[in-house]
């Protein structure tokens, strides 16, 4: 996808996981060179009664 598809279709660029639609799909990571990473998620957590 190029730059300019990306920004009429709302998708940010660079980010090879999205189709035009934002729609996760699969990529090739096969040629890439092993690294280390580290991914961090955060998200609001609230209890209720039971």
């Amino acid at each position: 996808m190029s730059q300019d598809s990306a920004l009429t279709s709302g998708v940010t660029p660079g980010l090879t996981h999205l189709d035009e639609q934002g729609q996760a799909r699969m990529v090739n990571v096969g040629g890439k060179t092993v690294t280390a990473r580290v991914a961090i998620a955060v998200s609001p957590l609230t209890p209720t009664a039971s």
